[in-house]
């Protein structure tokens, strides 16, 4: 027999008032209870609220492939709802690769929605990551976005294309042996047995050797650069520059120890529109200690992820412009490491492109000379690569993702999820639109939230401020976005609520959105101090014509552990 039935022997339904009446008759335990039960709900309802309607959310973003971080999920939720939490932002990325996921997942991921609901925590799932798009590249690599490069010049040897330029190295005094070879280095820059050394770095002084060198647009280069340390608490960086002074890798090298020996960092890059650019080797800031630099090369590559589609194509062509036919002239070129470095959507900068592989060799004998244009996926911050949002193979792969969504979630709330959106209108595809950036993507919101609200009718939508925010990423020149993302917030309407982490411009980002009438949820935290959020209040409490309908506890660095303590705060938020 049963627990409960055990104690409660008499099936009874209190919806039923005889079966009420022969409890509170029989049971004087249950008198007690429901008395209690009466009286905490008075308190509950006759206590003013301090916090009244401010909806307080949890950003999630969890491995459930990871039987350590599903245990750490688990408390995280009961804690959370402990807390006084009632709302969870579920961003795992998975839910954009569902068509590769395996039952340990789907089992694990049940498991958290059955604990999320028996704690009274809805969770809104996340789709549609328009920005770190490897999820969604993994239905089709070849659509991510990236830049050009043109007339890439190549001699056939041995009925090989290989570059013009190859073993041609850019920069002068590679090797550190004369640092007077490079155009200019800081008083921090030393030459020490053949490196060039950075020490006494303080704040405020910078700790830079640079080389400005001739490049041509629109071609694929590869820096090769080695670096060791030695109590040095700073991570050397390593910017590479156009002549107007836009960066063109928005790369880290690998991260290193505070002491470590020689490592050997690999940057790609595009030169984009350069005919000139600049290399910075450096530290910024405050260190004891030294790092050393040598062995510094940069040469011109190509092929190397390659990407195929008819928004991207290829050409390659005789120097008298004559078109050379792929599968009668030369084999069938493809980058068989695109978007599957580790994993499937996970895109490497490191191996070398495919070889172009002449199969006329009559019509191409060896020494002709060929050039080729073609596209290559764009990386930024050593693994982020974006989708082409204009390229047509994209939407049947969103609306499949969605379709996998809905039928485990189905009807109700969900979260789009474009955010730091850092390539963009590239592609023939773009072209074809004469829109901006902006515009493209303030289409796809719109595409995403129709998608949604055709199954979902009712359903409110969240998206992250930034890509849509003016004082936040909607701007000019951002990244490597071909020209202005302003405007994108027109893909904003009255039934998307915007998670704003826009912290450092919160003044004139909360207006913008008060006066579009947009809801508005505080992302805040971020691994910052407490008092972020007391000024997030403040900032909240000065604009009566804002309509803040909550506020979302997210971390960076997956810190919890203040979440309590900003619970605690938001019951203080008028």
């Amino acid at each position: 027999m049963k627990e409960n039935e055990k104690r409660f022997p008499i099936k009874v339904s209190l919806a039923k008032p005889l079966s009420y009446l022969i409890l509170w008759k029989l049971y004087p335990m249950f008198r007690r209870f429901h008395l209690l039960f009466l009286l905490a709900l008075a308190v509950a309802f006759l206590m003013p609220s301090k916090a009244s309607g401010l909806e307080k959310w949890l950003y999630l973003h969890p491995n459930l492939d990871d039987t350590g971080q599903l245990r750490s999920t688990y408390d995280l939720l009961r804690r959370a709802a402990a807390a006084g939490y009632t709302k969870v932002a579920f961003a795992d990325p998975k839910l954009d690769s569902l068509h590769r996921q395996d039952s340990r997942y789907f089992s694990n991921l049940r498991k958290v929605r059955i604990l999320a609901d028996r704690l009274g925590l809805e969770m809104i799932p996340g789709m549609f990551m328009i920005g770190y798009s490897g999820d969604i590249l993994s239905h089709n690599p070849n659509l991510a976005e990236g830049p050009p490069v043109k007339d890439q010049e190549f001699i056939v040897m041995n009925g090989k294309a290989v570059l013009a330029s190859r073993g041609k190295q850019l920069l002068k005094g590679s090797d550190f042996s004369d640092l007077s070879l490079w155009s200019w280095k800081d008083d921090l820059v030393s030459a020490d047995n053949g490196t060039a050394k950075l020490s006494g770095l303080e704040d405020g002084i910078q700790a830079r050797i640079v080389q400005t060198f001739p490049t041509r647009p629109f071609t694929q280069y590869r820096l090769k650069v080695r670096v060791k340390t030695e109590n040095f608490s700073l991570q050397p960086a390593c910017l590479i520059q156009g002549k107007d002074g836009k960066d063109l890798n928005y790369t880290q090298l690998e991260p290193m120890q505070a002491t470590q020996g020689w490592v050997e960092n690999t940057v790609l890059f595009n030169s984009y529109d350069n005919d000139q650019m600049s290399v910075y080797l450096g530290a910024w800031g405050k260190s004891g200690g030294s790092a050393w630099w040598d062995d510094c090369t940069i040469e011109e590559v190509s092929f190397v992820n390659l990407v195929r589609r008819p928004g991207t194509p290829l050409s390659v062509s005789l120097k008298d412009g004559t078109i050379l036919k792929e599968g009668v002239d030369f084999a069938e070129l493809k980058d068989s490491k695109l978007g599957n470095h580790r994993f499937p959507g996970d895109y490497g900068f490191r191996h070398d492109g495919p070889t172009l592989t002449i199969l006329d060799r009559k019509k191409v004998p060896d020494g002709t000379l060929i050039r080729a244009s073609y596209w290559h996926a764009q990386i930024a911050e050593r693994s982020q690569v974006t989708v082409d949002l204009c390229a047509p193979e994209l939407q049947p792969i969103l609306k499949d993702i969605f379709d996998r969504n809905f039928e485990i979630w189905g009807k109700g709330d969900y979260f789009l999820k474009h955010d730091e959106i850092r390539a963009g209108g590239w592609s023939q595809d773009f072209d074809k639109t004469g829109k901006t950036c902006g515009q493209v993507l303030a289409e796809s919101l719109q595409s995403c939230a129709k998608m949604v609200r055709q199954y979902s009718p009712d359903a409110k939508l969240y998206a992250w401020n930034c890509m849509f925010d003016p004082n936040h990423n909607a701007i000019d020149d951002y990244y490597f976005n071909r020209d202005s993302l302003q405007g994108s917030w027109e893909g904003l309407d009255p039934g998307i609520r915007v998670f704003n982490w826009n912290y450092y411009r919160r003044e004139k980002s909360l207006k913008f959105f008060a006066e579009k009438g947009q809801p508005v949820v505080i992302a805040g935290f971020y691994d910052g101090p407490l008092s972020h959020v007391e000024d997030w209040q403040k900032t909240v409490e000065s604009m009566p014509e804002l309509k803040v309908e909550g506020f979302m506890y997210a971390t960076f660095q997956n810190d919890y552990s203040q979440l309590e303590a900003v619970s605690k705060l938001l019951d203080q938020w008028k």
